[in-house]
């Protein structure tokens, strides 16, 4: 599966790599699942077995988990969801319906703020924003 490089001014301190896998049914609606502390796009396998039959799934690992690099710098859930923001412009993801667990509520919730039109919806399971 394919790797990002991510570092957007208010991203990360350094370059670096992003992890992703994106199942891709020909204009299908999208989800994006964004996993909580301190796991990683695993923790979706089940709902994107589920998903992927009808839908674009589209599973991230945000910096410092699974196979993601290290960020350098400040962490904070602006500058993860500018790194999605990034994979979202790459992957030209529009009117995606963005489900968050946990951590991912949050960067979830900044996501939506920093970039409205790509969303479509939005999926909070266990915030803790």
């Amino acid at each position: 599966m394919p790797f990002l490089s991510v570092a957007t001014p208010r991203s990360m301190t350094n370059r670096a790599q992003l992890y992703y896998e994106d199942r891709t049914i020909e204009q299908a609606r999208t989800i994006m699942f964004l996993h909580d502390w301190p796991f990683n796009r695993q923790e979706w396998a089940y709902p994107v077995a589920l998903f992927s039959r009808g839908y674009r799934t589209v599973t991230v690992d945000l910096p410092g988990f699974g196979r993601s690099d290290q960020p350098g710098g400040l962490i904070t859930y602006e500058t993860l969801a500018r790194d999605v923001g990034a994979l979202s412009k790459v992957l030209n993801l529009n009117n995606v319906v963005v489900v968050g667990a946990g951590m991912g509520t949050g960067v979830a919730l900044t996501y939506t703020r920093c970039f409205p039109r790509m969303v479509a919806g939005l999926v909070l399971i266990g915030p803790i924003a």
